[in-house]
């Protein structure tokens, strides 16, 4: 009974290891050889020569010039012009909204659009939603002259998707949690978290 659940248990630890490495390396190399596949087409075509590995030098080429292209003011205008077009294309326009979303999260831009992670009561009170702040919004003495915080809640497992609400300051949670983490935490629907207890650090109400 004791050699089972050893065997059990170090399955499982082996498992947790190695499964995420092989989706990981597994994906990476599905995307290269995608890419090698069509540089050395391209290149046999021109050259008639195959030169392995030449997809991903000119991928990274490909990267380095769009990103010089994308920094500079005219670039930046004809990417703003073609955006705005693709925007207006029902399911393109969606994926690709979506896509650019997650690479922006993901790769920690400093106009980055989660500011903190929070708790909020929400749907109803006694009830916590890990939620990210994204920005403030004080209404006018006319209505009342109230202090809220925009409050963006992610559906699990997929962050990308949500609905924004304005909660007054003082009844926003400020975690000690990163970004990142809070999203880890939604990712894998609170399977994974940061510690045992998943949100840590409680810091004061309405910091």
């Amino acid at each position: 009974m004791i050699m089972k659940v050893r065997i059990r248990k170090y399955l499982l630890a082996g498992t947790a290891v190695l499964l995420p490495l092989t989706v990981t390396f597994y994906t990476l190399w599905i995307i290269f050889r995608l890419f090698d596949g069509w540089a050395r087409q391209i290149v046999f075509t021109i050259t008639g020569k195959h030169i392995p590995g030449i997809g991903i030098i000119l991928t990274l080429l490909l990267l380095l010039t769009v990103g010089l292209f994308a920094t500079n003011f005219l670039g930046r205008k004809i990417i703003d012009f073609w955006e705005s077009m693709l925007h207006r294309i029902p399911l393109v326009g969606v994926i690709y909204k979506t896509t650019k979303k997650v690479v922006e999260v993901v790769g920690g831009k400093d106009s980055r659009p989660f500011r903190r992670t929070v708790l909020v009561e929400y749907p109803r009170k006694g009830i916590y939603s890990l939620a990210f702040v994204t920005g403030d919004v004080t209404l006018s003495k006319k209505s009342g002259a109230r202090d809220l915080v925009c409050v963006y809640i992610c559906t699990t497992p997929n962050p990308t998707t949500g609905f924004l609400i304005l909660v007054p300051r003082e009844d926003v949670i400020y975690l000690s949690n990163t970004v990142e983490e809070g999203l880890q935490l939604i990712l894998s629907a609170g399977i994974v978290g940061t510690s045992e207890n998943g949100c840590q650090g409680v810091l004061l109400k309405g910091e």
